[in-house]
């Protein structure tokens, strides 16, 4: 070969290598950009997995009386929601009136943002509609369930003037069993079910304006009796001016000194009134939920699902709500949403006795 042409080929030589060498820098920045689209595509899902309600204002409205255990229980949990959530602010709106049915009925009407739910008590929403009370607007099977925060054992105690040292008292007592009302609410029509249940004929007095009312008539001896929770009934027996007899629950408590109290399911026993006084218990121990309107959707309901979730587990939450008297008792939106339905069809068998009860106080 000549000289020149080795001159050629070797030139040649250099111009393919610098050809590819140019390739190959060109290609980096393609590289780069290729790179670059999972980055993008994780931008992309961080920002549509951000929390549902963040920097949202949320509203969590109690039926009820500034103060009572509901708004207590509420005040609470806001901050732990307001954290999970990522919402700009958890605001408690207290709503009385009508034993929670105007609450109640504003949440019924809501627009199912989810923005708005509320905190309450689920035996009144579902007692109340089985009833037919005056006002009632919901349907509790169409509530959009969320969880059921606490449930509450309660107590039935007897003035000590009433002369009734137990149940069995109760059930032979020679005269009507006199029962304080503030109206037609929950309380009520579960009382008068268990007297009901019991054979125990019983009259109602009505038009207390409170608990505390109710209990000074008791002491008094004006009136015999009243389910209420343990740290508003316990000072009362602790002073020895009332008597527990029973405890709404289906298992007894480990209080200290109501250890040999017998629940309601074990007085009633196998009587006729078994099965009402069961459903009243299980209704009961729906206690403390929460739930927003009907139609909410299914990301914002998911959303409060998973909030609480994270709340309603939280070692320190559960600390503060038993220091506030609560007692704790998560059970998941899901579960409750299949749960309701068949409490509230079985409790319609108890809608004879709500009206006999009615009746007594019109």
């Amino acid at each position: 070969m000549s000289r020149k042409s080795k001159l050629v080929k070797a030139l040649g030589l250099v111009l393919i290598a610098t050809l590819v060498l140019v390739a190959g820098c060109s290609s980096a920045p393609n590289e780069a950009d290729k790179s670059a689209t999972p980055k993008e595509a994780d931008k992309s899902v961080e920002k549509s997995e951000k929390p549902y309600f963040e920097g949202k204002n949320l509203t969590i409205l109690v039926p009820y009386s500034p103060g009572g255990a509901h708004d207590t229980m509420t005040r609470t949990l806001a901050p732990y929601i307001k954290e999970a959530s990522g919402a700009k602010n958890v605001i408690v709106e207290d709503k009385k009136g009508g034993g929670g049915v105007l609450g109640m009925n504003e949440i019924w009407s809501m627009e199912p943002t989810g923005e708005t739910i509320t905190l309450a008590s689920a035996p009144t929403h579902i007692l109340s509609y089985v009833a037919g009370a005056d006002g009632v607007e919901w349907d509790p099977t169409k509530s959009t369930y969320l969880a059921r925060v606490a449930n509450r054992p309660i107590l039935f105690t007897v003035g000590v003037k009433s002369g009734m040292k137990n149940a069995e008292d109760m059930k032979n007592l020679d005269r009507p069993f006199i029962f304080p009302s503030q109206g037609l609410d929950d309380d009520f029509y579960t009382a008068t079910t268990i007297l009901d249940s019991l054979d125990v004929d019983f009259k109602v007095v009505s038009g207390f304006d409170s608990e505390g009312e109710i209990q000074l008539s008791q002491v008094q001896g004006t009136v015999d009796g009243l389910f209420a929770a343990y740290n508003r009934s316990h000072p009362l027996v602790k002073e020895g001016k009332t008597v527990p007899i029973m405890i709404l629950n289906d298992e007894r408590v480990d209080w200290e000194g109501y250890q040999d109290i017998p629940t309601v399911v074990e007085v009633v026993g196998d009587g006729p009134g078994k099965k009402a006084i069961n459903d009243i218990v299980t209704i009961h121990n729906l206690y403390e939920s929460m739930w927003g309107p009907p139609g909410m959707s299914k990301e914002a309901t998911d959303a409060w699902r998973e909030i609480l979730d994270k709340v309603l587990t939280n070692p320190e939450v559960i600390e503060k709500m038993k220091a506030i008297g609560g007692n704790p008792a998560y059970l998941p939106g899901e579960e409750l949403e299949k749960l309701i339905p068949q409490v509230v069809e079985s409790a319609k068998n108890l809608k004879p006795t709500f009206d006999k009860a009615t009746a007594s106080v019109k």
